[in-house]
């Protein structure tokens, strides 16, 4: 089993043996913290059931969320991140840990492609467009479920990982429900 205290591509993020600890709060409040904001102004209006659409951040500023004094966690190539290693298919724990409670609507996780180019930017075409995990809290409308909608301090979920050869980055994605807002972390990887 391989260990690294390494720090992986956001300072929140760990790599213990086979846990990877993204950690998401406010936007700024930590290092390693992204947060992406489609919009700006109050909360969205409330027709029953209602789900805002997330948009993901611009090609090349996924990792930092286009967070500006975060800007070094968009560099991207071959060689420029730790990587720990980790087996095509295995068993993996994906840890949240929450600075500030969000209701939330679900939790995605994306592989890069098989064929994606390490030496190019990160963008949402180099990731699949299937999320190989997802947890979804579907209660609705959030304003009438905020105890099934909160999820616990830390939330664990197993997650099997995609069949990969060599360096691939994996997108964990936290979606907030009553808000257009979502967290990312980015997470690098060497499979076998």
């Amino acid at each position: 089993m391989a260990r690294s205290s390494s720090p992986l591509r956001a300072a929140g993020c760990a790599w213990t043996g086979q846990r990877a600890m993204p950690v998401a709060g406010l936007a700024g409040q930590r290092p390693g913290e992204r947060q992406v904001l489609p919009g700006a102004g109050g909360p969205p209006a409330r027709p029953a059931g209602a789900i805002r659409r997330r948009q993901c951040q611009a090609a090349g500023r996924i990792a930092s969320a286009g967070q500006a004094h975060s800007a070094v966690l968009d560099e991207q190539s071959a060689v420029r991140w730790h990587k720990p290693p980790v087996k095509s298919g295995q068993m993996l724990e994906l840890e949240w840990s929450y600075h500030a409670s969000h209701l939330t609507r679900r939790w995605n996780d994306f592989v890069t492609q098989a064929c994606w180019d390490p030496n190019r930017p990160l963008a949402r075409d180099q990731f699949e467009s299937e999320p190989f995990y997802k947890a979804e809290l579907t209660a609705q409308p959030f304003w009438e479920h905020q105890a099934e909608l909160t999820p616990p301090q830390q939330t664990i979920h197993q997650v099997r990982l995609s069949e990969r050869r060599g360096y691939h980055v994996v997108l964990a994605a936290w979606e907030v429900a009553d808000t257009g807002n979502a967290f990312y972390q980015v997470i690098d990887f060497n499979f076998s």
